[in-house]
């Protein structure tokens, strides 16, 4: 299903995988008849993700987690995994 943010801020994260077909936006090869014949492109609303008490979104995969910081002076992450973290501006 391809997907645009129009408005708001819209944050990304996918697992590794080997099935992600490429749509435009780049140099390298687009199988455009390919594309065609694998989109869905019935409109929909997406369902806004927020984070629970502890800061922590559910999202459908077991391979990273997603959570928001509210950074109020010094900050310690103890995870050994892979991460990624995002603080919102001011």
């Amino acid at each position: 299903m391809p997907h645009a943010y129009l408005h708001g801020t819209g944050v990304e994260i996918m697992a590794s995988s080997d099935n992600v077909l490429r749509g435009g936006l780049t140099p390298k090869h687009v199988d455009i008849p390919e594309l065609l014949a694998i989109t869905d492109f019935t409109a929909t609303t997406p369902e806004p993700r927020t984070p629970g008490g502890t800061g922590e979104y559910d999202v459908p995969t077991d391979r990273f987690r997603l959570s928001r910081l509210e950074p109020h002076g010094e900050i310690t992450i103890d995870d050994p995994g892979p991460g990624a973290v995002l603080c919102p501006g001011r």
